[in-house]
């Protein structure tokens, strides 16, 4: 729903200003000040404003990166209308991560008939740090796509550790989310 209606909308506009900038440089329709922005922003490698917030997601990638992001992101979206449920959501590349969490606690209190403001998410790392052998869960949700910063993670321990010298960032393996009962999280933290 709303995460497909973004790209849409994103796509839709970087394909017309794209076409329109072409006519311009052919002298076909007249160069507007955001015309020039965006040809001055593609000489530059950066973000055109006509395609930045709030019509895209937040990024601080040079244009290159940004397109390379952006054909992932929409491709991992087709996948995903096209085969269903992944066993692993990329959540870095929704626009809104809050919602497919929101998303999740619906589903489960639908399921079961609970109601969602006693739902809370339980959280365990996986030791799987390739999304390719990623197997449904029977229960929740596989995440990926998250990253810690200033420190490192050790895969087997399911822990954070002190980061490598020189690696400011660290990917961390897939995440498994699910939805439990408020009441139940406190024994479930001290398994």
């Amino acid at each position: 729903g709303q995460e497909t209606d973004r790209f849409n909308e994103l796509i839709a506009r970087v394909t017309s200003t794209l076409k329109t900038l072409g006519s311009a440089i052919k002298g076909l329709v007249v160069m507007s000040a955001q015309l020039e922005d965006m040809y001055n922003a593609f000489l530059l490698q950066k973000l055109p404003p006509l395609w930045g917030e709030p019509v895209s997601y937040p990024c601080l990638k040079p244009l290159n990166s940004w397109f390379a992001d952006f054909e992932m992101r929409v491709s991992f979206v087709s996948t995903w209308l096209k085969n269903g449920p992944p066993a692993s959501y990329w959540v870095s590349s929704f626009y809104f991560p809050q919602g497919f969490m929101t998303c999740s606690k619906q589903v489960h209190a639908r399921k079961t008939k609970i109601p969602i403001d006693s739902l809370a998410f339980w959280t365990e790392p996986t030791d799987c740090m390739d999304v390719s052998q990623a197997v449904t869960p029977k229960d929740g949700q596989h995440v990926h796509g998250l990253f810690v910063q200033g420190a490192g993670w050790d895969v087997p321990a399911k822990q954070m550790c002190e980061s490598e010298k020189g690696v400011l960032f660290v990917e961390l393996p897939m995440i498994w989310m699910q939805v439990v009962m408020q009441d139940d999280f406190a024994s479930l933290k001290e398994q």
